[in-house]
Formats: C-alpha cells, sequence, structure tokens
C-alpha cells in the first residue's frame, strides 16, 4: 500500500489512543489528502476510521498514485481494510488489503499483528503475506515478449512507540520480507525501477526490507516529528535512504492538518524530493 495510506492509518492509531470514546460513544475519524514528488509522481488517499467501542474499531483506505513516464506511465490503486480488538492492553490487528496496476502488477496483502498498549509503552509484532503477480513485457525487433511472474512473501514486523510524561514520542518501525522466488532476475524489468526514489514511487514495490526511526514532540496544540527511513530493494539490492519532516496541527474544531517535506536519495545516485498534505476530521456520537 502507499505510503499517504500508511501515514493516515498510522494518525488513526494515534487519535484513537487519546480520544478513545466512551463506552456510550462511537468515534469516526476521516482523513484524506495528497502527496507529490519532484518527479511528477502524485498519490491521492483518504481514511475512514470507526471505534465503535473501547476495545474495537475498523478502517479502510483507499489510495490512487500515477507516476509518468518510469519509463511507462503507472497508475496503481489500493485499498487496505483493518480490524482492532484489544483485550485490555493486549489487542489483535488483522488487515488485508490489495495494491496494483492492472497492466503490470497485482499484490493481494495480509497482516495479523499481535500489540501490548500501555500508558507509555506501545509495542507490536506481525505477520504479513503478499501473493504478488507480474507481467513483464519487452518489445524486440518484429518480436514481442511477454513473461509472468507469481510469488510469495513472507515476512516479520515490528512496530514500537514510546511517550514520556511531557508528550515526546521515540518510534520504530521495521519489516523484512522473504520470497520464494528469485526475484533479482526482474533487475532488468523497467517497470519496477523508479527514477524518483521516493515513498511515492516504492509504494507496493519489492522490498527486501524497510526500517524506520523518528521522533515526535509537541509545541503547543501541534506535533513536529523527525523521521529516517532505510528501504532495501528485492530486484536490485539498492539502499534508498529518506528523511522527512512533519507537522500535525489544528486548524479548526474538530479538524488537523499533517504536512510532511521528506528528501530521498539512493545508493545508485536517484534523488527525489517529496511532499504530502493530510486533513483529518474526527468526531464522536
Amino acid at each position: 500500500m502507499n505510503f499517504a495510506t500508511n501515514s493516515a492509518r498510522s494518525l488513526a492509531v494515534l487519535f484513537v489512543c487519546f480520544l478513545q470514546p466512551a463506552a456510550a460513544e462511537t468515534l469516526f475519524l476521516l482523513g484524506g489528502g495528497i502527496a507529490a514528488d519532484g518527479e511528477g509522481g502524485v498519490a491521492w488517499s483518504a481514511l475512514a476510521d470507526v471505534s465503535f467501542t473501547e476495545q474495537s474499531s475498523v478502517s479502510l483506505s483507499l489510495a490512487s498514485t500515477r507516476a509518468d513516464g518510469v519509463p511507462e506511465d503507472i497508475h496503481t490503486r489500493s485499498w487496505d481494510l483493518g480490524l482492532d480488538h484489544n483485550f485490555g492492553p493486549l489487542g489483535l490487528e488483522l488487515s488485508i488489503g490489495q495494491w496494483g496496476d492492472p497492466d503490470h502488477f497485482d499484490s493481494d496483502d495480509g497482516s495479523l499483528s499481535l500489540y501490548h498498549r500501555s500508558d507509555n509503552w506501545y509495542l507490536a509484532a506481525s505477520y504479513l503475506v503478499r501473493d504478488i503477480d507480474l507481467t513483464f513485457r519487452a518489445n524486440l525487433p518484429q518480436i514481442a515478449i511477454e513473461r509472468k511472474l507469481q510469488t510469495t512473501a513472507t515476512g516479520v514486523g515490528i512496530r514500537a512507540r514510546y511517550t514520556n510524561e511531557n508528550g515526546v514520542s521515540l518510534i520504530a518501525r521495521g519489516r523484512q520480507y522473504d520470497y520464494d522466488a528469485d526475484v533479482t532476475r526482474l533487475e532488468q524489468l523497467e517497470i519496477l525501477r523508479r527514477r524518483a526514489p521516493t515513498a511515492i514511487t516504492l509504494a507496493g514495490a519489492l522490498l527486501d526490507s524497510s526500517v524506520s526511526a523518528g521522533i515526535e514532540w509537541p509545541v503547543g496544540e501541534r506535533f513536529l516529528s523527525v523521521t529516517l527511513t532505510r528501504d532495501a530493494t528485492a530486484t536490485d539490492k539498492i539502499d534508498i535512504n529518506s528523511l522527512s519532516v512533519g507537522l500535525l496541527s489544528p486548524v479548526g474544531r474538530n479538524f488537523d492538518l499533517d504536512v510532511s517535506l521528506g528528501y530521498s536519495k539512493a545508493a545508485n545516485g536517484d534523488s527525489a524530493v517529496f511532499l504530502s498534505a493530510m486533513l483529518f476530521y474526527y468526531t464522536s456520537l
């Protein structure tokens, strides 16, 4: 799924944690936004999160991403449905979704997470699975070649967040995949090679691993954040490092705006700047 969707979902979890409804209330969170990079990549996303009780919530996210001429136009669509239920400090998250461009690739994704939440800590461990279908087309003189590859990726993920008494949070995330097919032979599959190695163009890409660490701190009613991320691609074994700075700020009653500016650079020298903005509305009934 795409980076804007993941960002929105993370913020949804944050809102649910701090704005937990009373037993008779239902909390609603709606979000929508846009992201763009310096190479012409654009992503749109929308999210809805409903907490029926203090124990249970359901979320749905939708996203669309367009990247022109890399070397072909790519237009991906994704959706993700998540269920969350806690039993006191322990809880379970189940997520299913789909991501892809029907002309080139398709991925059916799922995850199951076990987490522990307290006043200061949030710790989660996840089992991840992706069923991936890829189509490779090569147009040679007087002949067109089409090849298909199906592979299943399984992986593990961790998430951790510590918040002190002053509201300062330290955040860490990581995930790693293993593939049942040799995806390094796709190194020449140009549709997977990104000229702009940003979170937009990496959305749903074949990754060996992704790790990130960040800090978030309050400034009045606002929150500032700094995040470092390293992604390792599975096809060409290139590391991509990213730095992003974010600001989460109230913009009216029941509305928050999250703005992020980032820079990514790959080991092969490619680099790009990216910017995102998401508006959130939350209320209870």
